[in-house]
């Protein structure tokens, strides 16, 4: 009797310990489910967006601008969440609200043209109006795109187009992104954009 009592308590152990497994294999792949329910049309966007999930979630954000003494300074703080949004296909981020300073409020999402291999970011604004679009790939630890192709440049007094480099840490719980300018079609480009992402 004791031999199967101890029997049956090793099964239940036993039991319980794969379903623990199961449970954290389900946290580590959650999208299994949903890759599988997937048309094989969406499969490699969709992949290519699962790269970029250690953007997820809700974060903490210090805007900071280059001064024209070379010093960053300090903008803003601001809290964003990024969310998957589109089965999966589209990755967006969300302004949630503004703690310090003056905030342009923005809204990004990120898709993968799986046509052209090329990684796209549409960014939206509540201040300029401008549907910025950048292109770009995976470098290292980094997105980085620029708006060259699209040319949704800003236009500077003096008629020199300015353009935009985004690049994005995509691991982390404190990311540190940059945003670089160009006059010259990204010829050179220059320090304009901080933002420090910490996890909230």
């Amino acid at each position: 009797m004791r031999s199967f009592t101890a029997g049956l308590i090793a099964a239940v152990a036993l039991i319980a310990a794969l379903v623990m497994c199961g449970a954290t294999l389900a946290k580590e792949r959650p999208s299994d489910t949903a890759a599988a329910s997937l048309p094989e049309t969406a499969r490699a966007p969709y992949a290519a967006l699962r790269k970029l999930d250690g953007m997820l979630g809700v974060w903490r954000v210090t805007s900071e601008i280059m001064s024209p003494e070379g010093e960053w300074t300090q903008t803003s703080v601001t809290r964003l969440e990024y969310a998957k949004t589109m089965r999966g296909l589209q990755l967006t981020e969300t302004h949630l609200a503004t703690l310090e300073g003056a905030s342009m409020e923005m809204e990004v999402n990120y898709t993968f043209d799986q046509y052209q291999n090329v990684y796209r970011a549409f960014v939206m604004d509540d201040t300029f109006g401008l549907g910025d679009v950048y292109e770009g790939d995976i470098d290292g630890d980094n997105i980085v795109l620029t708006n060259l192709r699209a040319d949704t440049h800003a236009l500077l007094p003096d008629g020199r187009r300015m353009h935009f480099r985004l690049t994005v840490p995509i691991k982390g719980d404190v990311r540190d992104m940059r945003v670089d300018q160009s006059v010259d079609a990204g010829a050179t480009w220059s320090p304009f954009f901080r933002v420090v992402f910490e996890r909230a």
